[in-house]
């Protein structure tokens, strides 16, 4: 079989006895199969050959020191990062190929690779402390790429949700100004992700609401965040209510703002009050007026002053269509939930 493997000219019968080698030498340590594989992966052009060949070596004898070696010989050469999870079976639970895998997220020329390869850790593996520990030690390397930075932070929020120590991390890149802007989102992203209620992550996303020096990105994403980790944060609405409000900021913060107050403030006064002066403003961006027309539907059910600013907008002429359609929509919404808690009101 083996021999098959080393002198058929069809790639086809290839990869079927190397897939076939799964079934007889799960395991065994093989050493001849070892070597075909190892040899398959140096010299075979045929991505998916190499790919399986990678796999069934895990398989047969994922602590050899030559197979890992083997492993990111070929990780360092593959054409198709993307496929790395497709391996997360052989690299969960082994410390070498764990510790290996962040070798190589450190060490690689590749910016994209190595991008991918933290990403991909973050789906691979669990709460393994280790891993924890060496990304954190990425992100706060401030020497690294801002990509690679990135991808340690959202792989994070994968791995390990409410570890103290990827919160503090992830706060850290947050208020590095001097970290890029995509960067400093996805810690943001993140932080919604693996912190919620977190007195501290709440504490370090408001800050950055209400720094007037911070990138629209990264307080868009703050703000989305917030609406994830602390529903109902009164300190949390007061920000996204004074962002609704800023003319000065980007629309798309504005408007993310507006979704954010849809999580976590339903029913709230204040929040209600700030959409519906959003939605009076002529001014505002058509975008923004017919965001906030959605978002009344989902925070103001039965609310009567809604109900009347709703219908102001469907009897303006002057408002655009969809900012009007949206506010028909949320107000049959609005209308049907009143109606229905009035029915089960007892007389």
């Amino acid at each position: 079989m083996l021999e098959v493997i080393r002198t058929t000219d069809s790639k086809y019968t290839q990869y079927q006895v190397i897939e076939s080698l799964d079934k007889i030498d799960p395991g065994t340590g093989n050493p001849q199969a070892i070597a075909v594989l190892l040899d398959i992966i140096r010299t075979t052009e045929n991505e998916d050959t190499r790919w399986k060949s990678a796999e069934i070596l895990g398989k047969i004898d994922p602590g050899n020191a030559e197979v890992i070696a083997g492993f990111f010989q070929f990780i360092r050469t593959t054409k198709d990062f993307l496929r790395l999870i497709d391996l997360h079976g052989i690299i969960k639970g082994n410390p070498e190929l764990i510790t290996g895998l962040v070798k190589f997220i450190h060490t690689t020329q590749d910016e994209w690779a190595s991008g991918e390869a933290a990403n991909s850790l973050g789906q691979i593996v669990q709460g393994n402390s280790e891993s924890i520990g060496q990304l954190i030690e990425i992100i706060r390397n401030t020497t690294e790429d801002d990509y690679i930075r990135c991808q340690a932070a959202n792989s994070l929020g994968k791995i390990d949700p409410g570890n103290p120590e990827a919160i503090a991390a992830l706060e850290e890149i947050l208020w590095d100004a001097g970290a890029d802007k995509y960067t400093r989102g996805r810690a943001a992203e993140s932080l919604g992700e693996i912190a919620p209620g977190n007195p501290q992550a709440i504490a370090a996303l408001v800050e950055i609401l209400r720094d007037a020096g911070a990138d629209d990105s990264t307080r868009r994403q703050a703000a989305e965040s917030l609406g994830e980790i602390d529903p109902g944060n009164p300190e949390a609405i007061a920000v996204l209510e004074e962002i609704l409000r800023d003319a000065g900021a980007d629309d798309f913060t504005r408007w993310r703002a507006a979704n954010s107050l849809e999580t976590i403030a339903p029913g709230n006064p204040q929040a209600i009050a700030a959409l519906e002066e959003i939605l009076r403003d002529a001014g505002a961006d058509n975008d923004i007026r017919s965001r906030a027309a959605w978002s009344l539907g989902e925070i103001a059910p039965g609310n009567q002053q809604a109900i009347a600013a709703l219908e102001e907008i469907l009897r303006d002429a002057g408002a655009d269509d969809d900012t009007r359609w949206l506010a028909a929509e949320s107000l049959e919404k609005i209308l049907t939930t009143r109606n229905t808690m009035q029915e089960s009101s007892p007389p």
